[in-house]
């Protein structure tokens, strides 16, 4: 999934949880833990700069979504990791005694998980890291190497042109994701 989809996903679960669960926060609170939520449910994507900006890449295609060439092997992408940072920061919630702390603990175990759960769709995710690196996927999509290399808009239109065709599933999903946030935020439900 691209990171607009991702933001969305992230802020529409953080809404959600936060309107189910009623926590007793100040506006300010509840606002900066919506704002969290959206950078934990995109953060596990920061691995991506490393496969899009490496000197030996310099490129964005599809190859990138091969399981060999995936963004999703760097750590960021292991869900494992996202579990361990949200229960230690629960347990500073709990020392603390800051409700504040213990909300954002479970949304960052939230956003992060629904992250991966989304890349489950079609790109795959190792969730089994660091004990076993086979990509889990519900649909897999067969996907060639592209080894054109040119300027990087170019680049990222013909990633765009084709993601829009191979990771159909996806990309209509990220659309509803997309206007739903939009629909939400601006009616301010």
């Amino acid at each position: 999934m691209l990171a607009p989809g991702h933001l969305a996903a992230s802020y529409l679960a953080s809404k959600i949880f936060l309107k189910i669960i009623k926590p007793e926060l100040n506006n300010s609170e509840i606002d900066n833990l919506i704002l969290w939520g959206i950078i934990f449910g995109v953060a596990p994507d920061l691995d991506l700069s490393y496969n899009t900006f490496h000197p030996k890449k310099k490129t964005v295609n599809l190859s990138d979504c091969q399981d060999n060439e995936s963004h999703r092997r760097h750590f960021t992408h292991a869900p494992l990791v996202w579990l361990l940072a949200s229960i230690f920061i629960f347990i500073w919630g709990l020392i603390t005694g800051s409700s504040f702390i213990l909300f954002l603990s479970l949304l960052i175990w939230l956003c992060s998980w629904l992250h991966f759960g989304l890349d489950s769709l079609e790109d795959g995710i190792r969730w089994l890291w660091p004990f076993n690196k086979k990509f889990f996927r519900i649909k897999k999509i067969s996907i060639i190497a592209e080894n054109k290399k040119s300027a990087f808009l170019k680049d990222l239109s013909r990633f765009l042109k084709n993601y829009t065709k191979k990771f159909k599933l996806t990309f209509y999903l990220e659309i509803v994701l997309v206007l739903a946030a939009i629909i939400i935020y601006f009616l301010k439900i």
